[in-house]
């Protein structure tokens, strides 16, 4: 069995554990060795805390067959960007290696990301393979080195499936392994109008790019006793939050990512903790429109010679960003000449081009 607990804010400090039974012990902080209890038929050890703010704990009994297994604990600090073009992730996932080394560590991902780099200090090489509906296959755009599917039978995601990661390491390690994982992948719009919820689990749904539900993208350590980990989501400007649904997952202060490792530098965003393998953040996108206050001063000079049109413009975003202005000139027979284009009264620092139209249009750009 294992539990969890929380820890108190110390710099160093010790802590007792007994349990019943003859057991094995296993955690996340340096353990002493186990002293078994005859009289009492108590197992008891020592802890040595300090540092961090949540201790887990294994327990093996004697003569169990899964003593003869690895015991994988995994933590993970991921960021993901989501603009309404694409998204990215970055994930520091921290393996603990308990009882038995391991030289092969496996991860599940959705299937539509790519993976794009993996580094870690003991890497030998890394590959994908996908798991779809039950079946594998190997494609070569996701590979590096030899394609190798790894022990073990990893339960697939729900829907059209998922990826695996594989992870070779130098040695069989025991103790603390930290790996960096990258990956893509493109918003999509889900087309099975039969079965809207077969998506894959960071599709937006129900409307245009930029508008719909999202499946935020889970990191899972393949066979780990247990796992918990940070979520960070930042939007572009284009896209609004507007509601969400969370399982087995915590909304925190994002002033907490500072002390999170792998997390340091981090951009204001949307904070999440979760814990276990079937945690969900689902969050309710839109669009954000551009808007503009526009306040104008137009001038008309006619001459039987020539028409001259000035005009004074005071542009202010609002909500987002401002990058470009367009102008439609029109109203003449003939097209229009462009004499000036000045942006905050110079003619400097800036780009226009003129389109040959039915109408005429400039582009002032910042």
């Amino acid at each position: 069995m294992q539990f969890g607990m929380s820890l108190p804010a110390a710099v160093a400090g010790t802590m007792k554990l007994s349990a019943p039974g003859d057991l094995e012990m296993h955690a996340t902080v340096p353990v002493s060795a186990p002293v078994y209890d005859k009289e009492t038929d108590r197992t008891n050890v020592e802890l040595t805390i300090g540092g961090q703010d949540r201790l887990t704990v294994v327990l093996l009994g004697n003569g169990r067959q899964e003593d003869d297994r690895a015991i994988l604990l995994g933590e993970s600090a991921a960021m993901v960007r989501l603009t309404r073009s694409h998204l990215s992730i970055g994930c520091l996932y921290t393996v603990q290696v308990l009882w038995r080394g391991v030289r092969e560590l496996q991860f599940q991902l959705p299937l539509e990301w790519t993976v794009t780099e993996v580094t870690c200090p003991s890497l030998v090489r890394w590959s994908v393979a996908a798991v779809v509906r039950n079946a594998v296959r190997h494609p070569a755009e996701d590979s590096i080195g030899e394609n190798e599917t790894g022990q073990g039978s990893p339960r697939p995601s729900e829907g059209l499936g998922s990826k695996i990661l594989t992870v070779r390491l130098r040695s069989a390690r025991v103790g603390t392994t930290a790996l960096h994982i990258k990956a893509t992948a493109p918003h999509q719009l889900n087309s099975n109008r039969a079965d809207p919820d077969r998506v894959q689990p960071h599709v937006l749904r129900q409307g245009t790019i930029g508008a719909g539900i999202w499946h935020g993208p889970r990191v899972i350590l393949v066979g780990a006793v247990f796992q918990r980990g940070y979520l960070m989501v930042n939007t572009d400007e284009g896209l609004a939050v507007r509601g969400e649904k969370l399982t087995g997952v915590r909304r925190e202060d994002v002033s907490a990512a500072a002390s999170i490792p792998g997390m340091v530098g981090a951009a204001a965003g949307r904070l999440y903790f979760h814990w276990g393998d079937n945690w969900s953040v689902d969050l309710e996108l839109a669009a954000v429109p551009l808007r503009r206050s526009i306040k104008e001063q137009q001038r008309l000079l006619c001459s039987p010679e020539e028409v001259i049109l000035s005009g004074d413009f005071e542009v202010t975003a609002i909500d987002r960003e401002l990058f470009d202005i367009s102008f439609v000139l029109g109203g003449l027979g003939e097209p229009w000449q462009i004499r000036t284009v000045q942006v905050d009264g110079k003619e400097t620092n800036f780009e226009y081009r003129i389109e040959e139209q039915a109408s005429r249009q400039g582009r002032p750009q910042d």
